[in-house]
């Protein structure tokens, strides 16, 4: 990847991690901007990600029990749902950038990809004639 595509991942990270900043959720990852070098971010040492663990690329011994799964995969989904609420699509979720903490839960990382996602007014009519259509069709 050259410099250019570089920097622009990591100012469209920096741009989504400030926005996100005062509405935190357990779900996303962790970041610090170093404020005198703005172009820094550092995050907390994660045990292990998703895909480490999926291909058993990892140190540790994981044998996931199913609501050990279930408690990961509901936890995406929490995290997802928190980014829609928030307009952000994350546009690059892979098992990569998924962390997971001692206590499995997961962390979306990695939004050098994303995009804040503010809905046109041709979208929100549009959801309005569904939404009425639903609802008050007999």
């Amino acid at each position: 990847m050259d410099n250019a595509i570089k920097e622009n991942c990591l100012k469209n990270e920096l741009k989504i991690i400030s926005y996100l900043r005062n509405d935190e959720s357990k779900f996303i990852g962790e970041y610090f901007i170093d404020m005198d070098d703005e172009k820094s971010i550092y995050m907390p040492l994660y045990q292990l990600n998703l895909d480490k663990m999926i291909k058993k690329q990892t140190t540790y011994e994981v044998n996931l029990s199913l609501d050990n799964k279930l408690f990961i995969l509901k936890g995406i989904v929490q995290g997802i749902g928190f980014l829609r609420s928030k307009n952000v699509l994350h546009r690059d979720l892979k098992p990569a950038n998924i962390m997971l903490s001692k206590d499995l839960i997961p962390k979306l990382i990695d939004f050098g990809s994303g995009s804040l996602a503010y809905p046109s007014r041709q979208d929100i009519i549009t959801a309005r004639k569904i939404f009425f259509n639903l609802v008050f069709s007999t």
